[in-house]
């Protein structure tokens, strides 16, 4: 076994044996107990950089996605699947956080589509 499996496996078994103990603090059942907890732990975990990169939904989350009810804005209440492109286009330009919608018109099908009508003159505004 390499040095560093073990080092791991050692640091899970004492990770897990701390745990135990939290399990037994007369504080338990508090939840600021554990709040705090976790604030200290995340303090201890080192920075990931978050990738900025957006990723364009897969065929299987359009799929999920299109049957999902639009949530504000002039199609309130449509599915998306029936809501304009270019109207989704035109409110991922806006400044509000829109990821889902940003991530939708990446998958390559639907940035085809939309292309398409853009191409065909349609365009919200």
């Amino acid at each position: 076994m390499t040095n560093q499996l073990e080092t791991r496996i050692k640091a899970r078994k004492e990770a897990e044996y701390l745990f135990s103990l939290c399990n037994e603090s007369q504080y338990q059942n508090h939840e600021h107990f554990w709040k705090s907890l976790l604030e200290l732990v995340q303090s201890k975990v080192p920075k990931q950089e978050k990738s900025t990169e957006l990723v364009p939904m897969t065929d299987k989350e359009v799929t999920f996605f299109r049957g999902e009810t639009m949530p504000f804005g002039k199609c309130t209440g449509e599915l998306v699947e029936n809501v304009p492109l270019d109207y989704l286009d035109y409110l991922i330009g806006q400044p509000d956080n829109l990821t889902p919608f940003r991530r939708y018109l990446k998958n390559p099908s639907i940035a085809k589509l939309l292309q398409q009508q853009l191409d065909e003159g349609r365009n919200y505004q």
